[in-house]
């Protein structure tokens, strides 16, 4: 049990480590093409608020003692999935469409 509990805890850590690697240079080469320059800093600022809060329940969950390390990478892998799931259905959106980015 507790050989599968570090597996499961490695696991996600790769994941989203995995995630993390590429999840900061794609949403800035995104970020570039699509927001407007005038706008890009309001709308990154409102993009802070939420990963302030999932950061901030996160150490609250780390002392629970009901949760734990292993309860912060599963939630993380998670969220991670998530993510996972809304860029594919936005590439599905917006991948062969012939929306306008900006230059």
């Amino acid at each position: 049990s507790s050989l599968f509990f570090r597996t499961l805890v490695l696991i996600c850590l790769q994941l989203v480590e995995f995630g993390c690697g590429f999840y900061y240079p794609i949403m800035r080469i995104i970020r570039d093409k699509i927001l407007p320059n005038e706008h890009r800093i309001s709308i990154i600022n409102w993009f802070r608020v939420p990963l302030t809060l999932l950061s901030g329940l996160a150490l609250l969950f780390l002392h629970d003692s009901s949760g734990g390390i292993p309860g912060i990478f599963l939630f993380c892998a998670i969220l991670m999935l998530i993510a996972f799931l809304c860029s594919i259905r936005f590439v599905r959106m917006f991948g062969s469409s012939n929306v306008t980015l900006q230059k």
